[in-house]
């Protein structure tokens, strides 16, 4: 619940596609099996729905507003106002926008029902003359065809000069082989679409000194020709 303040203040952690609405859900099993029958998954939507009739942006600013009758006198005193990570006139900017970050929690909720599940990338796997990529199917609620497109590049921004393979045609298969490749690091990712347009991310993110990156995987060449899964 900090959509508002994460773009204001150019926090770089953001949330992971897959995180937002009830795909967040999908890699525990329970909860993979139960919303896959449609009777569990709308009496989820019923309850979102109520609660979104009870937090409502007006109830959450009265609860700010009586909160900080208790929070603000230690805010703008020792050793509170040493530690405040904002100015004061950007925390009222906060206080002021919060309230609307359940409206958009409550959007995202609603798309995610649109969009295909997320899925897991496998190993990549040395074929001799050839690298074998391949991935776990996704799930579409209203059974729609799920397509595939399979990028490799260089670096995880997958900037097109970085880019080394990619195969987007409507493609419904859940591997590929590419060229072996020469000695490097490699990143890889799979985005999925189904056939309104909807599409989803891997739960795989890889980690670097500049942060988190979602829905790819990293894999190593060696010199030897080896591929290593880090």
């Amino acid at each position: 619940m900090a959509y508002y303040e994460d773009d204001f203040l150019g926090n770089t952690w953001k949330e992971a596609e897959w995180e937002k609405g009830l795909s967040g859900y999908w890699g525990v099993v329970l909860f993979k099996r139960m919303f896959r029958i449609p009777v569990y998954r709308q009496m989820l939507i019923e309850k979102v729905e109520e609660l979104h009739k009870i937090i409502t942006p007006e109830r959450i600013t009265e609860l700010i507003e009586e909160y900080r009758s208790i929070s603000d006198p230690f805010l703008h005193r020792m050793p509170d106002n040493l530690h405040l990570s904002v100015t004061y006139e950007q925390l009222e900017l906060i206080y002021q926008n919060l309230p609307n970050d359940t409206e958009e929690a409550y959007q995202n909720f609603l798309d995610s029902i649109e969009k295909p599940m997320p899925f897991y990338l496998n190993d990549v796997e040395d074929m001799g003359d050839s690298l074998l990529l391949s991935w776990g199917d996704a799930y579409d609620f209203k059974g729609e065809l799920i397509y595939y497109n399979v990028e490799v590049a260089t670096d995880w921004s997958f900037a097109p000069s970085q880019i080394v393979f990619f195969e987007y045609p409507r493609k419904l298969t859940l591997q590929t082989e590419i060229p072996l490749l020469p000695e490097g690091t490699y990143y890889w990712r799979v985005r999925v679409t189904n056939e309104s347009g909807e599409s989803q991310m891997a739960f795989d993110q890889v980690y670097s000194d500049t942060g988190i990156h979602t829905g790819m995987r990293r894999f190593v060449v060696n010199k030897d020709g080896e591929v290593i899964n880090p």
